[in-house]
């Protein structure tokens, strides 16, 4: 099979441009605190992934949207069916022409499945083509496992690095949460201290800030 280069350099154009439009720690894969996660958002959904499909869209850019059940939106939207869409290609592509298209999702970007329990913390759309993903890429999707515990593609590592926190102002799990090195957190936990720190404004008000 021939190489869809084609393609493949048009996409790597576009996700540049498509990169330059979120910050600079997404885009170098440093690590994404939990004051990035919440401040860089658009939207905090929890829910459940119901289908991933792919394809082209009408400038030949490769994607795939992901649909989501929303049960709660922390940021105040609906809740229900949601989808937006990331680039890229779930696999590699034969096309009718013969060659191969292999735009496929970028190194780096979140792979989602079907049936997953999730926590997204979504950037805003791209203002080029309405392409969306994760704040910190693979950091910003949190998957809750079969036990209830949650943690991202790099298992929560450094996610209160760096971390300052005015403790008086917390309930007592939140104060022991901000001292953690990483590793899985029950999810009663985790979601209880984002649902606090979006509704209190912690970031906003300086509970949590960027300590260095």
């Amino acid at each position: 099979m021939r190489l869809c280069s084609r393609l493949c350099v048009l996409g790597l154009v576009v996700l540049a441009g498509l990169l330059q439009t979120t910050p600079s720690h997404a885009t170098t894969m440093r690590t994404a605190s939990i004051v990035d996660l919440i401040d860089q958002a658009e939207a905090i959904l929890i829910g459940d992934i119901v289908s991933v499909e792919d394809g082209f869209d009408s400038m030949n850019l490769p994607y795939s949207d992901i649909t989501m059940n929303v049960v709660e939106d922390l940021s105040g939207g609906k809740t229900g069916l949601r989808t937006f869409r990331q680039f890229g290609l779930k696999e590699p592509r034969q096309l009718a022409n013969g060659m191969t298209a292999l735009s496929v999702t970028p190194p780096g970007f979140p792979i989602f499945a079907t049936e997953e329990k999730v926590v997204l913390f979504l950037y805003k759309k791209s203002p080029m083509n309405n392409m969306q993903t994760t704040v910190g890429l693979t950091q910003g999707k949190f998957t809750i496992d079969a036990q209830g515990m949650v943690s991202n593609a790099i298992d929560n590592t450094n996610l209160f690095r760096g971390v300052g926190a005015q403790t008086d102002r917390m309930p007592e799990s939140a104060q022991k949460l901000v001292k953690r090195a990483g590793g899985k957190i029950d999810d009663a936990t985790f979601l209880s201290f984002v649902r606090e720190a979006v509704e209190k404004r912690w970031v906003e008000e300086g509970v949590l800030y960027h300590a260095n």
